[in-house]
C-alpha cells in the first residue's frame, strides 16, 4: 500500500484503501508529508454525488439536444410550408377565372 498523491484518482483511493485494513487512505504531498487521512466510506460517498452530478449533467445535455432538433425541424417545415403556399396562384389569377385558358 501506499499514500495517495496530488492528482490520483478516486479508483486508487478505492483501492489503496482496500487494502489498507482500517480502510484508511493517507494522503501526501509532493514532499511526502502527510496532509490527510480519510476513509472508504467518504471516498464512497464523494464518488456517488459525483456520479449523480455526471448522470443530471448527461440527462440535461440530452434533453437539451432534443429540444434543438425539435425546434430546428420545426423551423425546417414552415420553411417548406411557406415554399408550397404561393405556387398554385403565383400570378395572382384565380384558377377559377373563366379568361384563363390553358
Amino acid at each position: 500500500m501506499r499514500a495517495l498523491r496530488d492528482g490520483d484518482s478516486l479508483l486508487t483511493a478505492l483501492d489503496e484503501s482496500l487494502a489498507s485494513p482500517a480502510g484508511l487512505v493517507a494522503r501526501v504531498d509532493a514532499d511526502g508529508v502527510l496532509t490527510g487521512v480519510t476513509g472508504r466510506a467518504r471516498i464512497h460517498e464523494f464518488a456517488g454525488r459525483r456520479h449523480a452530478e455526471a448522470g443530471r449533467a448527461a440527462a440535461l445535455k440530452n434533453a437539451t439536444e432534443a429540444a434543438e432538433a425539435s425546434r430546428a425541424a420545426e423551423t425546417r417545415g414552415e420553411a417548406d410550408d411557406e415554399g408550397t403556399q404561393g405556387s398554385a396562384g403565383s400570378d395572382d389569377t384565380p384558377a377559377s377565372d373563366p379568361s384563363v385558358t390553358a
